[in-house]
């Protein structure tokens, strides 16, 4: 698997400035957005990886360079009014989801599943949850992360799901999808074109993987993306109705710098 996608500082710009915002295209002073939100862990002074350092590394578990930020995984992106009208409702409902997938990772064998060469699934269940509002939340941060590709100029549909609530389907040929994410490293991309070697399947993707969940888009390609659970059917429902969920999904790992590849290290490991 091969990927080729935007550099972090084109996707989560350090410095405040007047921009575009990614979300409603006004040009306006653009503010703090954190990728995922705070309330979902999202603090303290992660390092980030470029590729260059995923490709000198000698071992899975150990990565050179890198570069520590303070204040979590954030840029600036959205403007303070889009900031707000997603960080309210949105973003509490992302840090439900993540603190029960952090409930149900804490429950599982992890290493054994690390070191294993076949992916493992579970089964889950969340209480009182509101899948239609998670799923606005997640889709704006992947719109914060397309950066200059200017996601919601490109498909307008994605304002009106996320700022209007509207009750409409994703572009045509559009998939998303979680998993729960074992880690141990973040993952953000933006638009990446990976492509399967083995039969030459492509597609480009976007990827926010932050433990102990992970999203993946598809907004163009014929290749599927893999078994998780479909969120994109969610954006058809208006959030505020929260009900049990019930849902089977795979345990991913961040051993890999591609978006969508979530094998174990024994897996990885196996296959060279």
């Amino acid at each position: 698997m091969e990927a080729d996608g935007a550099s972090t500082s084109e996707m989560l710009p350090r410095r405040k400035a007047v921009g575009w915002c990614r979300l409603c295209g006004e040009t306006r002073t653009l503010s703090r957005e954190h990728i995922p939100p705070r309330g979902a862990g999202n603090k303290g002074e992660p390092t980030g990886y470029t590729i260059d350092d995923w490709l000198k590394r000698e071992t899975l578990e150990h990565l050179p360079g890198g570069r520590r930020s303070g204040g979590g995984i954030w840029g600036y992106t959205l403007c303070r009014d889009c900031n707000n009208a997603t960080g309210g409702d949105y973003g509490k409902e992302y840090g439900r989801w993540a603190t029960l997938g952090g409930e149900v990772l804490a429950q599982l064998p992890l290493a054994e599943f690390a070191s294993g060469t076949v992916p493992m699934g579970v089964e889950a269940g969340f209480p009182d949850v509101d899948p239609p509002a998670l799923v606005r939340q997640v889709l704006s941060m992947m719109a914060s992360l397309a950066g200059d590709w200017r996601l919601t100029e490109r498909e307008p549909v994605l304002r009106s799901i996320i700022l209007g609530r509207s009750e409409e389907p994703l572009p045509t040929g559009w998939e998303l999808v979680m998993n729960l994410y074992a880690g141990p490293r973040s993952r953000l991309a933006g638009p990446a074109l990976v492509v399967d070697g083995a039969d030459g399947g492509w597609a480009w993707l976007l990827e926010a993987a932050f433990p102990p969940l992970a999203f993946l888009l598809k907004i163009a390609g014929p290749q599927p993306i893999g078994p998780g659970v479909d969120l994109a059917s969610a954006t058809a429902a208006s959030p505020g109705k929260p009900r049990d969920v019930r849902f089977t999904c795979q345990v991913g790992f961040g051993y890999s710098p591609y978006p969508g590849d979530y094998r174990s290290r024994g897996e990885i490991e196996a296959a060279r």
